[in-house]
């Protein structure tokens, strides 16, 4: 069965590649707007009753023993129903995640207009941290 999820997978001629590129890929995927899609889903949880508190923790702990009603009146409140941690990088130095293995893994992600681009690409160079790869969005941006 073929993979639904890349679509017209060619290997870039070597001929076509620059900058010291040693392999590249040209496809066609499915790709997530998200700064869209993130407004999308935050609609929804906020239409099912959900709510946004910000607040700064050291530890997880603060949240699931005080609550979140620190942050909005001030007082203990009862524990949340559930915690989502999305901390990325954070999570190397959150207080009952302490995850050390964190480290960034990529370099700058830059989005730039460029309607004209209309497949994601990938490159590949002898030295790793130099790859790089096209995504195209629905407004014409790209993602690099």
């Amino acid at each position: 069965m073929p993979n639904r999820l890349v679509f017209q997978l060619k290997r870039i001629p070597d001929s076509d590649l620059r900058g010291g590129a040693k392999a590249g890929y040209s496809f066609s995927s499915y790709v997530i707007d998200p700064p869209v899609y993130l407004n999308y889903l935050l609609s929804r949880f906020i239409a099912r009753g959900g709510h946004i508190v910000r607040g700064t923790v050291q530890h997880v702990s603060q949240i699931v023993e005080g609550g979140v009603g620190i942050w909005y009146n001030g007082k203990p409140s009862a524990a949340p129903d559930a915690l989502v941690i999305s901390n990325g990088l954070g999570a190397r130095t959150l207080g009952g995640v302490d995850d050390a293995q964190v480290y960034p893994n990529r370099g700058q992600n830059v989005i730039i207009h460029a309607p004209w681009v209309t497949d994601a690409m990938s490159l590949s160079s002898p030295d790793p941290t130099i790859d790089t790869y096209i995504f195209p969005r629905r407004n014409g941006d790209v993602s690099t």
